[in-house]
């Protein structure tokens, strides 16, 4: 075999791959690092031109709040015993100080605005000047205010002792010596120089009448010199003019942050003009070394990245497309051939890919378009659920608290309070389902208002009490010190989850105690985080029952249903309402010793300035004698017109019965109203067109009675529409007579004079 010679071999491995890969990649790092070297450099200058913007932008910023200082001494520095005994003053000295720094940081600006060739350096000497100006002006204004003094001190304390030593002197009457005093306080307040006239007038006459008593015309000599040198001290300061050493100096504050302004503005522009230039050389080195990573590039990978950006195109137009079938492009040529086997399986993935999605996409809808259904009719079950009994138990309801109202006897108000409290509890139960109903679908809503914690407290406290002495309980409410009285919170949601757990706690404890902890856990400027724990010594929860306990419809056991009664539902819904609020409920718990439930919320403090509004805006009017507040009472359902006129009776209120919307309007244009309590669900025409017409009809320009809703639909959408229709207020059925006083005591104020009772 022959042997082949240096030379041969050497040029064999020049055309080899692996050289030229190695050449091309030395000849691609040197152009790499010469990029790095000049972009490094490139950015070096950058940096430098960013550092000279920002300490214009500093100085000029320490410029604006040293003025702060100047200002601190004009408004009260000057008043300082310091600064006529020590001759030292924080502001002035700061002031001074401050542009005397900021002299030797133009200094060194202008140096850099002639090495940056920024085009500046004329602006730096006006600035260097202006504000060695100011450092004399300043310094100059320092020493003629510590000259005219201030009260004991300079000028107007020489002028006070000459006054003193007249008054001292008994020789001018004191009524004379109070007439210049008066004057000169005035010139001190007001600066006039008709007090400066006066006050010198009246001395010249003094000084005649006492013409031959040397004492006296020493005496006013040196009360009058130090006064006018006082005036004329002020008039070279400018303190009562527009022109002086004060307003001098503002002129040049304001010269200054012009100038400063102007310098940014030019420097700005000078700054981006270079980094463009820099930029651009950047850009032409980056080309550069792109066009040679290209031809490597292309060198090596043509085909395959062909390949790739049309898969890349096809996942596009796949994607924009919301998985629809048939979007793709180049896929669906027939002369499309893949350049390798893993190009081929990425194409063939893809297609699978996309007709698993399909079908999953398809099956989702239908899966989407069934839950929908079923939540839309879940909600229309739910809130003709809430009407149809709602309805009745108006007038159940209503017609307890009226017998309540009367004379009975013991056992009568017994079997009174069992009826109420069975009406009750079935209030409670629909208002539970409902609850959970709109905490399931998203619904439920945090009001978050100023409210008193304290009171919401001992509200509680009154509500447990006499069901804990009923089952020998102690019942406890401890609410630290530090806790605030008032918090921004929601405070319906908060006594909802606080009478759930309670109810709960007291349900379930037969020996023991019960107690509602409130405690302060952190504090901020603006926020406040309060614990609150409901600890019982009642039976307590198993271990492997408290995952689930908060579980909708889930007890320990069905026996503790059977026993204890209740839907299921309370501390879903209390779980679910921490959450919304922001919180966590946390459980503790041993068997047979009792459980622990807590949880955190944080709320933005309540100003102290707050003031809770008791103002009803147009509705507020002077009271009408006693006994004249006519009432429109709109209501189609006769057992609830019953009730609600009986309570109106009550309240020594006339009222006025409309069957439906129709004729609600034609007695409101019939006849004068303080005030209309509008059914919302009416035959003929409902409580929202009713409201409408008489709201948009001329005669409400004239009369305007306040309109209140009354309905037995219970969603906050129904309030929210109800107010936005134009209805003033919202009363629920059923109706609670103190809500209902409550309610209308806002536009009748004459109402609570009626029936202090209520």
């Amino acid at each position: 075999m022959q042997k082949l010679a240096p030379t041969a071999i050497l040029k064999i491995r020049l055309k080899s791959l692996v050289f030229q890969i190695w050449l091309s990649f030395l000849a691609l790092s040197f152009i790499l690092g010469l990029w790095l070297f000049l972009f490094l450099k490139t950015q070096d200058k950058t940096e430098h031109l960013s550092h000279f913007s920002s300490e214009v932008t500093r100085i000029q910023n320490d410029f604006s709040e040293n003025i702060i200082n100047y200002q601190n001494f004009i408004l009260s520095g000057y008043k300082e015993v310091d600064f006529y005994t020590k001759d030292t003053q924080p502001d002035i000295n700061n002031y001074l100080k401050n542009l005397t720094a900021i002299h030797s940081r133009l200094l060194n600006l202008e140096q850099n605005s002639e090495e940056y060739k920024i085009g500046t350096n004329s602006q730096f000497r006006v600035l260097i000047s202006n504000n060695n100006q100011l450092i004399q002006l300043a310094d100059s204004l320092k020493t003629l205010i510590k000259y005219r003094g201030f009260k004991d001190y300079g000028v107007e304390g020489r002028m006070r002792n000459s006054a003193h030593a007249l008054e001292d002197s008994s020789y001018i009457i004191r009524a004379e010596i109070l007439q210049l005093r008066r004057h000169e306080k005035d010139f001190l307040l007001r600066g006039d120089e008709q007090y400066e006239l006066k006050f010198n007038s009246l001395l010249d006459s003094l000084k005649k009448r006492y013409l031959g008593k040397k004492k006296i015309q020493g005496l006013l000599n040196q009360y009058s010199g130090s006064f006018n040198e006082y005036v004329a001290l002020s008039n070279i300061l400018g303190i009562y003019s527009e022109n002086g050493l004060l307003v001098e100096i503002k002129s040049v504050h304001r010269k200054i942050n012009g100038i400063f302004s102007s310098m940014e503005e030019k420097s700005a522009a000078r700054i981006l003009e270079l980094n463009n230039q820099h930029t651009n050389y950047l850009i032409i080195q980056t080309i550069f070394i792109a066009i040679i990573a290209i031809f490597v590039s292309l060198f090596l990978a043509k085909t395959l990245t062909h390949d790739i950006k049309l898969l890349n195109e096809n996942f596009k137009y796949y994607i924009s497309s919301d998985f629809l079938k048939n979007q793709d492009k180049e896929i669906s040529k027939p002369d499309f051939k893949p350049s390798s086997i893993e190009i081929k399986n990425l194409f063939a993935n893809f297609q699978l890919l996309k007709e698993t999605l399909n079908k999953t996409v398809l099956r989702l809808n239908k899966e989407v378009e069934k839950s929908e259904k079923a939540a839309n009719y879940k909600t229309r079950f739910l809130a003709n659920m809430s009407h149809e009994i709602r309805t009745p138990l108006n007038g159940i309801l209503g017609m307890l608290q009226l017998i309540g109202i009367e004379k009975l006897s013991t056992e009568q108000q017994k079997s009174l309070e069992v009826a109420e409290y069975s009406a009750n509890h079935l209030l409670d139960v629909v208002n539970m389902i409902l609850d959970y109903s709109k905490l399931e679908v998203g619904k439920m809503s945090v009001d978050t208002r100023p409210i008193d914690l304290r009171l919401i407290l001992n509200n509680l406290e009154g509500i447990f009490h006499y069901q804990a002495m009923e089952k020998n309980l102690k019942f406890l409410v401890e609410c630290a010190e530090e806790v605030p009285q008032k918090i921004n919170a929601d405070s319906m949601r908060i006594q909802q989850v606080l009478l759930n757990l309670l109810s709960n706690a007291l349900k379930f404890t037969h020996h023991g105690s019960v107690l509602l902890k409130v405690s302060k856990d952190s504090e901020t400027e603006n926020e406040v985080t309060l614990n609150f724990e409901v600890i019982d010594t009642g039976v307590g929860i198993k271990k492997k029952d408290t995952s689930k306990l908060f579980e909708a419809f889930e007890q320990q056991d069905i026996s503790t249903t059977r026993k204890h009664g209740g839907t299921g539902l309370g501390l879903t819904i209390t779980n679910q309402l921490i959450e919304l609020m922001g919180g966590q409920l946390l459980l503790e718990s041993q068997i047979n010793k009792g459980s622990k439930f807590y949880f955190s919320l944080s709320s933005e403090k309540v100003s102290n300035s707050y003031k809770q509004s008791t103002s009803i805006g147009n509705f507020q009017k002077k009271p009408p004698p006693l006994g004249d507040y006519k009432v429109l009472v709109a209501e189609d359902n006769k057992i609830n017109q019953l009730v609600i006129v009986k309570m109106l009776n009550l309240l020594g209120i006339n009222s006025v019965l409309a069957k439906d919307g129709r004729e609600a309007y034609e007695l409101f244009l019939l006849e004068d109203f303080d005030l209309i309590l509008m059914d919302i669900h009416m035959p003929i025409l409902n409580g929202l067109e009713a409201t409408n017409m008489i709201k948009t009809h001329s005669k409400y320009t004239i009369s305007k009675p306040p309109i209140i809703a009354i309905t037995a639909s219970a969603f906050e959408e129904d309030r929210d529409e109800a107010l936005s229709k134009g209805m003033d207020d919202f009363i629920t059925k059923p109706i609670l007579f103190k809500v209902l006083v409550y309610t209308m005591k806002k536009y009748l104020p004459h109402l609570v004079s009626a029936n202090t009772s209520f």
